[in-house]
């Protein structure tokens, strides 16, 4: 498939346009700053002829800072993806993660080139520290959570948010195979602090007719008290999906929390199925440091050692899963 210069060009128009808009501004030079995700698992799948097992999710360290001003870097490595394929709890093995170095010409308006995930659910996109559940939904992971190589614009204005991306396709430290690039882009709203609406439109090697994806997303944060609500739906050529959350904060340490998602794919044979979940979450501190014990009834899915995903070998058949996880954020 040729590139289409269309789209490209219409890109890196957009953000141009942004940068020349927006107030100069001066990024202070700061000295490296470390972090780290920690997670580990204890898992029961009834569905898996290895009923019980433990895993470790997560074991992230990043660096950050500015060298300079107006030029940011960071980089995040993954050590639990450095293990044996039989024994990992993902298919992608890849140490390294995020890779980004960012210039940032004007206030409000970010140019990185990198490493990074691409632009689509608003779920793949938040922290896996920040979430009511051990684990993105099937929807989050199947439309997105997907680190590739490229470049990408980020540009910020009072309650507006626009990013788009050109990367090369595939999975995470790939190289293209053809010269056409994938286009990822989302708009962000937030018209007043507790709630936000968004939108992405995704299309791989820039072929807006036969291979497209979209969604929408809602998401509102204490609007009435102390509840998290969100809802996401996205479609695209042979593939669909939604999910819809609710967590309430009983305390500032204990919140519950109930999920329910839905994802079906047509690539090559229809394949769907559904996950009901119900989480109780401990906060230590915050969530820089908890515990989540998860039960999820699943239809049509596998339960993936805790990181379930729909099975054709599971069409039809209802199992369970809990997954008992502790965390903490360095």
């Amino acid at each position: 498939m040729k590139p289409n210069k269309k789209y490209s060009a219409a890109v890196v128009g957009v953000a141009m346009f942004a940068a020349l808009n927006a107030h100069a501004q001066a990024v202070e030079s700061s000295g490296p700053k470390f972090k780290g995700l920690l997670q580990a698992w204890g898992i029961y799948d009834s569905g898996s002829s290895v009923s019980n097992n433990f895993a470790v999710r997560r074991a992230e360290l990043g660096l950050s800072g500015a060298w300079v001003p107006q030029l940011k870097y960071g980089v995040m490595i993954d050590a639990a993806k450095a293990m044996p394929s039989a024994y990992a709890i993902t298919s992608d093995l890849k140490i390294l993660q995020d890779f980004g170095l960012t210039w940032v010409p004007a206030e409000g308006f970010e140019w990185t080139v990198g490493q990074f995930k691409i632009l689509t659910n608003a779920e793949s996109l938040e922290s896996s520290g920040d979430l009511y559940f051990p684990e993105r939904s099937a929807m989050a992971r199947g439309f997105g959570d997907n680190r590739q190589m490229g470049t990408k614009m980020d540009f910020k204005k009072g309650m507006f948010r626009v990013q788009a991306a050109l990367t090369n396709g595939g999975s995470a430290n790939t190289d293209d195979t053809t010269a056409a690039k994938d286009l990822s882009a989302r708009v962000d709203i937030k018209p007043i602090e507790q709630v936000a609406v968004g939108a992405f439109y995704w299309t791989a090697d820039m072929d807006t007719y036969n291979s497209n994806r979209y969604g929408v997303n809602l998401k509102i944060h204490r609007l009435l008290g102390a509840e998290t609500a969100t809802l996401e739906f996205a479609d695209g050529r042979g593939i669909n999906g939604w999910a819809g959350q609710l967590a309430y904060a009983l305390t500032d340490q204990w919140v519950p929390a109930v999920r329910y998602d839905f994802y079906s794919t047509a690539t090559p044979t229809v394949v769907s199925g559904s996950a009901f979940s119900a989480a109780v979450s401990y906060l230590v501190s915050g969530h820089g440091a908890k515990v989540q014990l998860n039960y999820s009834l699943l239809t049509g899915m596998s339960g993936g050692n805790g990181k379930y995903a729909i099975s054709s070998a599971m069409s039809g058949v209802t199992s369970h899963l809990v997954v008992l996880a502790l965390q903490s954020k360095i």
